[in-house]
C-alpha cells in the first residue's frame, strides 16, 4: 500500500508534463502482481466521456504510458505500471454489471 501511496505522489507531481492526447481526468492505481508473481501497478486512466477515438490512437497512448513509467522511476518506484484505459461512463458501467452480478 505503501508503494501505491508514492506511486500516486509522483503521478500526480508529473501530471504537468503528460502528453495532451489523450485527456486523463484521473489515474487510480492498485497493487497488483504480474504473470510471473512480481509486485506490480495497475493503472486505470480515466478520460472524459466525449474521448475520441484519435485521442487515444497511434502513439498517444504509447506517449501516456512512456510518461507515466518516467515518472515513477523518477521517484525511484521500479514496479512496472500495467495501465489500462476507461472512460468514466465505462467505469460505472462496469460497477453497475458487478453490483448486478453480487445481487444474484
Amino acid at each position: 500500500m505503501a508503494m501505491v501511496h508514492a506511486a500516486r505522489e509522483a503521478l500526480e507531481s508529473a501530471r504537468k508534463s503528460f502528453p495532451k492526447a489523450p485527456r486523463i481526468q484521473r489515474l487510480m492505481v492498485e497493487d497488483e502482481i504480474d504473470m510471473e508473481g512480481r509486485d506490480a501497478l495497475r493503472m486505470i486512466a480515466v478520460m472524459p466521456d466525449d474521448t475520441r477515438d484519435d485521442e487515444i490512437a497511434g502513439g498517444h497512448t504509447l506517449d501516456l504510458n512512456w510518461a507515466i513509467y518516467q515518472a515513477l522511476q523518477a521517484k525511484g518506484i521500479s514496479l512496472f505500471p500495467y495501465v489500462f484505459y476507461a472512460t468514466e461512463r465505462e467505469l460505472a458501467e462496469e460497477a453497475e454489471e458487478r453490483a448486478r452480478e453480487a445481487a444474484g
